[in-house]
This record gives structure tokens, sequence and C-alpha cells, in this order.
């Protein structure tokens, strides 16, 4: 469960990249769909007739996603404003963390046979550049933090994080900055085991994409997008549940060091997400009840 946080925790970034946006929150998420577009083609292009399905079939999940996710993380920030109340403990973080692991999986059980049906009609010709950018991706990747220096990633690292909290809470005062400071100097060293895991999802979807004709493919898809990616590798294990931990910590601490202005900064935040939650739920939801022969453009 400990590496899937991980993924989880990315999903929850790029789904707050594309959204946070100030007043733009709304029109930001009104353009997802064009978002998606672009990523895929990063990865792969699609002949005209395979992306005029996936533009169909992508339109129809947003519009799943819209009408009945966006109701649970409204829900879930609100449960959140009300556990900021009491000082949190680690059962209450860990329990936040196992919902938000639930919104992926249950993401995933509703893309799966979309993301079936168009990966099993790719030529080999795209799956083998799907696969070439996979690897450039892992190889950037490996550049970047194999060259970079230890110091700079680490000021990076709580640069990221001091950004991401002022976002919410307002200015930091300096025993907040040096909580985070602490924090990032207590993490265990997840990057040989990161690059590994990435590899070896590589390697698992070539397997996979090979046999994309066959009856299993769905259910292998399925699988390769919910096993651990590093299930075999104990000690990266070991330490993503050690950083998990510390993280936990991180969370707990700051909140305990809140100034009253910095707790109401962080109640309207939430508050305003929940609220933006609900309205582009709301939206879609009315748009299904119009009736399709109303005359309403």
């Amino acid at each position: 469960m400990a590496c899937r946080f991980q993924y989880t925790r990315l999903f929850l970034v790029l789904l707050l990249a594309i959204v946070v946006g100030g007043c733009a929150a709304k029109t930001s998420y009104r353009f997802l769909d064009w978002i998606v577009a672009w990523t895929v083609d990063d990865y792969v292009v699609l002949d005209k007739e395979l992306e005029s399905e996936f533009e169909r079939r992508l339109d129809q999940q947003l519009q799943w996603h819209q009408a009945t996710q966006l109701p649970r993380y409204s829900a879930l920030l609100r449960s959140l404003q009300d556990d900021l109340q009491r000082p949190l403990t680690p059962v209450v973080v860990n329990q936040y963390l196992l919902r938000v692991n639930g919104f992926w999986l249950d993401i995933i059980a509703q893309i799966t046979p979309d993301i079936t049906a168009i990966l099993s009609q790719l030529s080999d010709a795209e799956v083998a550049i799907l696969l070439d950018n996979f690897g450039d991706k892992i190889a950037e990747s490996e550049e970047k933090y194999t060259d970079a220096d230890a110091k700079q990633l680490s000021r990076e690292r709580i640069k990221r994080v001091e950004k991401t909290v002022k976002r919410f809470i307002g200015r930091l005062n300096e025993n907040q900055r040096q909580i985070i400071r602490h924090w990032e100097q207590q993490l265990q060293d997840a990057w040989p085991g990161w690059l590994a895991a990435r590899k070896t999802w590589r390697e698992n979807l070539a397997t996979t994409l090979s046999s994309r004709r066959e009856a299993d493919f769905e259910q292998n898809i399925t699988t390769l997008f919910t096993a651990e990616p590093a299930a075999n590798d104990e000690t990266y294990q070991q330490v993503v549940v050690a950083n998990t931990h510390k993280s936990i910590e991180l969370i707990i601490a700051l909140q305990a060091s809140l100034t009253e202005k910095q707790r109401a900064h962080l109640n309207k935040e939430l508050a305003y997400w929940a609220e933006a939650f609900d309205e582009l739920a709301s939206e879609i939801k009315s748009r299904e009840a119009i009736p399709q022969n109303s005359g309403i453009l």
C-alpha cells in the first residue's frame, strides 16, 4: 500500500495543478479534456480514427468524474475542515490517505475498459513509440537526479513544500520553515528504488502490450495500474513506509504550529475548493437534466 500512495499523491498533485488557479479554477477544469489530450500526445500520436474514439471516450469519462467524483472530493475537504478543529493524529491522517487512495482505485476501475479499448488498437509502430517515450522520460529523470548536487535537490524539495504549504496557510514563519527543513533532513533516499520501480513498470507495460489482442488484456492492464511496482524490493518498501511516516509527522507538526490567522486562511481555502467542486458537479447534473429536445443550446 505504501508505494501506491506515491502514485495517489502524483494524481492529486496533477489534479490540483490543473484546477488550482485562483478564480479560474472552474474554468480550468472545463478545459481538462484538452490538458489530458496534450499529455497523451507527449507519449503517442494516435491515427485520426483512434484519436476520435479516444476523444469520445475521454469526454464520457470526464462527465462521469465531474458528476460522481467531485462531490466525493468536496465531502473529503469538508470532513477535513471539521477534523482540523482538533489536533490531528497519525490515525486520522492515515485515514485520509486511505480515502484518497480509494479515489484512485475507483478511477482506475472506471477507466480501465476504455484504456484497454484504446491500447488494444495500437499498431506495433505506435506501441514502439509509446514505450520509447516512456523510456526517454525515465532516462531524463535519471540524468537529472544522478547528476544533481544533493544539497541542491534538498533545497528544491524544501522550496516545493514551502510553496505548497504557503498556498493553503499563507506566509510561513521561521518555526514552520524549520519544521519543513527538519522533515527533509530525516527523509531516506528513495531515489534508487523509485527509479528501479519506474523501469520495472515500463518493462511490465511492454509485456502487457505485447498481448494486447488477448482476452485477459483488460485484467492485465488493471493489474499494471494497481499492483505495487516494487513489491519485491523490500528495501524500497521500507524506505517508502519510513518517509510516509515522516510526512505524516510533518503534517501534524505544521497543524500544531498554525497561528489563528493561518487557521482561518486554511479553512477559507478548503471551503473554496469544496464549493468549487460542488458547483462543477452541479453543472454537469444540470446539463444531464435538460431534455435533449428542449431547444436549449
